[in-house]
């Protein structure tokens, strides 16, 4: 991708992230702040999880042979 094009997306996120925060009081902003965090983290989890258990299945041989598929040729 582009470097420019990348830096965009992160500038509209960004702004995503002030728009969602203007729409709530100011108190609420701590709040807002640690959900985002809160969040961040179970993704991570989730991720890190998920790419244990491929890791695991790849080391048993078992994710190579459910993407194998046997053809006869004749």
């Amino acid at each position: 991708m582009n470097k420019e094009l990348i830096k965009r997306i992160k500038n509209a996120s960004e702004y995503q992230k002030m728009a969602i925060k203007e729409l709530f009081p100011t108190e609420t902003n701590p709040h807002i702040e640690v959900i985002e965090r809160e969040i961040k983290a179970m993704i991570t989890e989730t991720a890190m999880k998920i790419m244990s258990e491929f890791k695991t299945a790849d080391e048993n041989g078992d994710a190579a042979e459910e993407h194998i598929k046997k053809v006869d040729i004749t």
